[in-house]
């Protein structure tokens, strides 16, 4: 699967499946290639991982046809351009709760190599010279901007973080979730199925 077409599955709503990479052993490969999944995601947050391993990993797995999705471990946007420059097709940021986050990520994965008063003024809507659009769209356009959603202040602002563009899907993060609603990793209790309802919009 290409980024292209994962981007393509997640906003028509089709099934996609992926697993969580947290060891940067030449082993996996193998391994996850026979999987049949559709993606990988590598986890930058919890795992200490440097940017030359992200960076070899990253490739290993887009040569497999797996685009490398990265979670960051902050709401920095040059962490995301520098995960994105090192292979990876798409961001993963953790612990989102505003549209203000989203957005300017939105700037960092879907405009780049915008920087600048010119980043700025695009995310205020200033529209681009044809030129320049295209090469965003070329150049950027399939990078993945996905947000975790995994707390009560997230939820509640969904909303306004959903409509945001760029914006390509919303992950759980079920402990954070879990740990937000009072009830930690109580993941049968009908609080946090219903909290994941909530979000994914469909039954848990």
């Amino acid at each position: 699967m290409t980024p292209a077409e994962l981007k393509e599955a997640l906003h028509t709503g089709r099934n996609v499946f992926g697993t969580l990479i947290v060891s940067p052993s030449p082993f996996w490969p193998k391994v996850i290639g026979d999987c049949g999944l559709d993606f990988v995601f590598i986890d930058t947050e919890h795992i200490g991982l440097d940017r030359q391993t992200v960076s070899w990993m990253c490739r290993a797995y887009a040569a497999m046809g797996l685009p490398p999705l990265v979670r960051i471990p902050n709401h920095d946007p040059n962490t995301a351009t520098v995960v994105l420059d090192d292979g990876a097709a798409g961001v993963i940021v953790p612990y989102v709760e505003t549209p203000e986050v989203v957005r300017k990520m939105s700037g960092a994965t879907k405009l780049r190599p915008l920087k600048g008063q010119r980043l700025e003024h695009a995310l205020g809507g200033q529209s681009l010279e044809p030129a320049l659009s295209d090469y965003m769209a070329r150049n950027s356009g399939n990078n993945l901007l996905i947000v975790n959603i995994e707390s009560v202040p997230a939820m509640q602002a969904l909303d306004e973080i959903l409509p945001i563009a760029g914006l390509d899907a919303v992950l759980i993060g079920p402990h954070d979730l879990s740990t937000s609603l009072g009830i930690p990793e109580q993941y049968d209790d009908t609080r946090f199925l219903d909290a994941c309802e909530q979000i994914l919009g469909t039954p848990a």
